[in-house]
């Protein structure tokens, strides 16, 4: 398979993870897992796939952290990690990914967002568009903001942010 240029797994009930050996598979343009119920860590090995333009993970169970290695795909376009379990921040080496148009993550994941706008309500932006956080992101991940408020208030509406307050 060493000439597979596309993965489309798409809406197909799988479970499980993406195999470490995907990082063999360096000519695959596009991986297409999302609408599944992967539930495994995306492996490191994934930054690897060196052609990579074009990762749609979004809809699945997936914990754990975005790999670092993601900041090794420099001819990557569209990521898509939204709506699964990870925690965590974008990984530094994202600012490196010069060719990124789009990038769709949870609000969980925006911690230098929150510092940059230290203290202050930012709307839910639900998939959060990847221009804003490049044009930014060094800037964003300078600011120190000692007492950040949490996800939900900053980027919930202040009614659901008081109902959370009132239920804490």
């Amino acid at each position: 398979m060493t000439e597979l240029r596309y993965i489309m797994f798409q809406e197909n009930s799988l479970s499980g993870g993406v195999p470490t050996e995907v990082g063999k598979l360096v000519k695959v343009n596009s991986l297409y897992m999302n609408n599944n119920q992967l539930d495994a860590p995306l492996p490191e090995e994934i930054g690897e796939m060196e052609n990579l333009r074009d990762i749609r993970l979004h809809d699945n169970l997936i914990p754990g952290v975005i790999p670092d290695s993601i900041g090794k795909l420099f001819k990557l376009r569209y990521l898509d990690f939204y709506n699964n379990q990870m925690v965590g921040d974008i990984p530094a080496g994202i600012k490196n990914l010069t060719n990124l148009k789009t990038l769709y993550v949870q609000n969980e994941h925006l911690t230098p967002v929150r510092q940059r706008y230290c203290r202050q309500r930012i709307p839910n932006v639900g998939k959060y568009n990847w221009r804003m956080v490049r044009e930014e992101y060094q800037q964003m991940t300078s600011v120190l903001c000692p007492d950040m408020h949490d996800v939900d208030f900053t980027f919930n509406s202040l009614q659901a942010s008081q109902s959370y307050e009132a239920a804490s």
